[in-house]
Protein backbone atom coordinates (compact mmCIF):
# COMPACT_ATOMS: atom_id res chain seq x y z
CA UNK A 1 0.00 0.00 0.00
CA UNK A 2 1.45 3.35 -0.88
CA UNK A 3 1.85 6.32 1.51
CA UNK A 4 -1.07 7.53 -0.47
CA UNK A 5 -3.65 5.00 0.00
CA UNK A 6 -3.32 5.03 3.27
CA UNK A 7 -3.51 8.76 4.13
CA UNK A 8 -7.11 8.76 1.79
CA UNK A 9 -7.77 5.58 4.34
CA UNK A 10 -7.27 8.20 7.20
CA UNK A 11 -8.97 10.84 6.00
CA UNK A 12 -12.02 8.70 5.25
CA UNK A 13 -12.40 7.61 8.16
CA UNK A 14 -11.74 10.97 9.96
CA UNK A 15 -15.03 12.05 7.62
CA UNK A 16 -16.49 9.53 9.40
CA UNK A 17 -15.80 10.56 13.03
CA UNK A 18 -16.90 14.21 11.83
CA UNK A 19 -20.38 12.62 11.10
CA UNK A 20 -22.80 11.94 14.44
CA UNK A 21 -24.25 9.08 11.95
CA UNK A 22 -20.89 7.56 11.26
CA UNK A 23 -19.73 7.65 14.46
CA UNK A 24 -22.58 5.79 15.18
CA UNK A 25 -21.91 3.24 12.63
CA UNK A 26 -18.45 2.56 14.16
CA UNK A 27 -19.67 2.55 17.68
CA UNK A 28 -22.13 -0.26 16.65
CA UNK A 29 -19.39 -2.19 14.86
CA UNK A 30 -16.93 -1.94 17.73
CA UNK A 31 -19.86 -3.08 19.81
CA UNK A 32 -20.29 -5.82 18.05
CA UNK A 33 -17.08 -7.26 17.91
CA UNK A 34 -17.07 -6.99 21.63
CA UNK A 35 -14.10 -4.54 21.59
CA UNK A 36 -15.62 -3.24 25.01
CA UNK A 37 -16.28 -6.36 26.65
CA UNK A 38 -13.75 -9.18 28.17
CA UNK A 39 -13.86 -12.14 25.68
CA UNK A 40 -12.88 -14.82 28.38
CA UNK A 41 -15.24 -18.29 28.00
CA UNK A 42 -14.07 -21.23 30.09
CA UNK A 43 -15.26 -23.15 26.72
CA UNK A 44 -12.07 -22.60 24.64
CA UNK A 45 -14.29 -22.36 21.33
CA UNK A 46 -16.18 -19.72 22.23
CA UNK A 47 -13.09 -17.96 23.65
CA UNK A 48 -11.56 -18.26 20.72
CA UNK A 49 -14.00 -16.39 18.77
CA UNK A 50 -14.99 -14.14 20.89
CA UNK A 51 -11.12 -13.20 21.08
CA UNK A 52 -11.11 -13.04 16.82
CA UNK A 53 -14.18 -11.08 16.99
CA UNK A 54 -12.32 -8.78 19.75
CA UNK A 55 -9.50 -8.67 17.61
CA UNK A 56 -10.94 -6.96 14.29
CA UNK A 57 -12.51 -4.36 16.99
CA UNK A 58 -8.75 -3.90 18.22
CA UNK A 59 -7.94 -3.43 14.96
CA UNK A 60 -10.74 -0.90 13.93
CA UNK A 61 -10.50 1.24 17.16
CA UNK A 62 -6.14 1.59 16.17
CA UNK A 63 -7.36 2.94 12.74
CA UNK A 64 -10.06 5.40 14.17
CA UNK A 65 -7.56 6.55 16.98
CA UNK A 66 -4.73 6.80 14.08
CA UNK A 67 -7.05 9.35 12.17
CA UNK A 68 -8.85 11.41 14.47
CA UNK A 69 -7.97 10.87 18.74
CA UNK A 70 -10.27 13.45 19.76
CA UNK A 71 -12.97 12.37 17.23
CA UNK A 72 -12.51 9.08 18.46
CA UNK A 73 -12.84 10.61 22.12
CA UNK A 74 -16.34 12.05 21.03
CA UNK A 75 -17.32 8.16 19.68
CA UNK A 76 -16.63 7.19 23.44
CA UNK A 77 -18.69 9.94 25.22
CA UNK A 78 -21.20 9.31 23.16
CA UNK A 79 -21.50 5.92 23.71
CA UNK A 80 -20.88 6.45 27.09
CA UNK A 81 -23.60 8.98 27.60
CA UNK A 82 -25.99 6.49 25.22
CA UNK A 83 -27.06 8.77 22.31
Amino acid sequence: MSSDDRELELVELDAMLQNENGRSVLSRVLEHSGFFVDTFNSDSHIHANRAGARGEGVWLYNELLEASPLLLNKLIEERNDGR
